[in-house]
């Protein structure tokens, strides 16, 4: 998409009156505005509720009463993945009788110290005809693998590692991460996976195929869970209200969704190294076929949208697209990621948008966001003569919901109240006096927000003071 031009200019009222109209639009609009039951309790990108329903699904006892198909679907995609070839040969066949011993969700599995256990997120024993089998699932929606568990001091996990990986390096072994943990546990201190006998497979299931540390672990997304498990068994002969929850999770893993961690320390959130503020973890037939055809019939304007969407620069911010855009978002994330333009999803979703490093204004160069803000707001109450904080309000602030929110003044009767809820937003410069004599405070937000708020908030503000008159160039 990168060498598109963008149709600037240009009057887009016959496209996105089309785009409105057709069928595939008004089906998906749909599709993703009706929420869920996952929704309506606030779980729709809890690992433990995504667990569990793998669990229910997986399980040849549930009452979803499909027996052990979804299962054997389950091994088969098993069997594509670098795993023992016997296994490979059993997980194909129909002929074994296949039992469950145990199935279970948030399995204690060891130790890690005497306040603290590590739980593997699904864990399946199963005996295929004569073979038993163990399959572990580490389940990850939002974030990635911890690395921080420190093995330093365990002598046999240090033999351990050295044997699987050869490094012994001190600061290696401070490192080591999750899932290589999980494998020592289980393979050297569990007693369920002692015996040599069992045949183990170990499974990381991520949205996007990311590997994890320990190359004991085979990748599966959550799109081949979809693709060869879900969508599959949709065509069976299902009751209608075992139908209606499995469409519902579907929706569920379809649904552009913001991440639900509430995390607000900066330093904490940026340990969590999340993926991005948008996820979308597998999309269904139904939406695959819809998706296409709305991108046949509209990818002129879907892609001219989304440079827009993208651009810090402007005079190309064409105001229809990016307005059709913040409309539509939920639609048209999920077209780009289907049609596989990874690069816009992750720039757009992930609300990824180019860091200013510095800004040159009326003669001075500004390093610091927060100083520019503040000298740009204390020339314009000069020279409009502003005399209330409901005008530089009605100006400036961003008055949409999300990450660029956020509430740039206080008022002298506000400002305690502020600073003593948020001390790092507001402690920046003196009070600038209005026309009327009141004082009001410039908060600091713009240097201690997550990277992508900030930046978006920054360029929120360039947009705006630009609109007022007033000239500056950014680097």
């Amino acid at each position: 998409m990168d060498n598109e031009k963008i149709e600037s200019k240009k009057d887009w009222s016959k496209e996105i009156l089309d785009f409105y109209n057709s069928e595939e639009y008004q089906k998906l609009n749909e599709y993703y505005n009706r929420s869920t039951i996952f929704d309506a309790l606030g779980i729709q990108r809890s690992e433990t509720i995504h667990s569990k329903f793998l669990k229910w699904l997986l399980d040849p006892d549930s009452n979803h009463q499909l027996s052990d198909i979804p299962l054997r679907k389950f091994l088969r995609l098993l069997s594509t993945k670098n795993i023992d070839e016997q296994l490979k040969s059993l997980f194909l066949s129909n002929k074994p009788k296949i039992t469950i011993d145990e199935i279970e969700t948030e399995r204690i599995s060891y130790k890690l110290n005497k306040d603290s256990y590590g739980r593997i997120d699904l864990f399946i024993s199963l005996k295929i005809g004569d073979d038993d089998v163990a399959i572990v699932v580490e389940n990850k929606i939002k974030a990635k693998e911890r690395d921080t568990v420190d093995i330093s001091n365990d002598d046999t996990a240090i033999t351990y590692y050295e044997k699987k990986y050869g490094k012994t390096d001190i600061n290696t072994l401070k490192k080591v991460g999750q899932t290589v943990l999980y494998q020592f546990w289980l393979e050297e201190q569990s007693d369920d996976f002692k015996d040599n006998n069992i045949k183990k497979i170990y499974m990381y299931l991520t949205p996007d195929g990311n590997k994890c540390q320990s190359d004991a672990f085979v990748c599966i997304t959550y799109q081949e869970i979809v693709d060869s498990v879900i969508d599959p068994i949709m065509s069976l002969n299902l009751t209608s209200d075992i139908s209606f929850f499995i469409k519902e999770y579907l929706r569920t893993l379809s649904k552009p969704s913001e991440n639900d961690d509430n995390t607000t320390n900066e330093t904490e959130y940026n340990k969590r190294n999340k993926n991005g503020k948008i996820t979308i973890i597998a999309t269904s037939n139904y939406e695959k076929n819809l998706l296409q055809k709305l991108w046949d019939n509209h990818n002129n304007i879907i892609k001219n949208a989304a440079e827009i969407k993208m651009s810090t620069d402007d005079e190309t911010k064409d105001e229809q697209l990016y307005n059709f855009w913040n409309d539509n978002e939920s639609i048209l994330l999920s077209v780009l990621k289907e049609r596989n333009y990874i690069d816009e999803y992750n720039t757009i979703a992930n609300k990824t948008v180019r860091s200013i490093k510095s800004i040159f204004y009326n003669g001075h160069t500004y390093n610091k966001f927060s100083k520019f803000v503040w000298k740009i707001i204390s020339d314009y109450v000069e020279n409009e003569k502003i005399e209330n904080i409901k005008q530089l309000r009605d100006i400036f602030e961003n008055k949409n919901v999300g990450t660029c929110n956020t509430r740039m003044f206080a008022a002298e009767n506000e400002y305690e109240s502020f600073r003593a809820e948020r001390p790092n937003y507001w402690f920046l410069k003196e009070p600038i006096t209005l026309k009327s004599g009141e004082k009001i405070y410039v908060n600091s937000t713009w240097e201690n927000r997550r990277n992508a708020s900030k930046n978006h908030n920054q360029h929120f503000f360039l947009e705006k003071i630009k609109k007022v008159g007033y000239k500056v160039d950014i680097e």
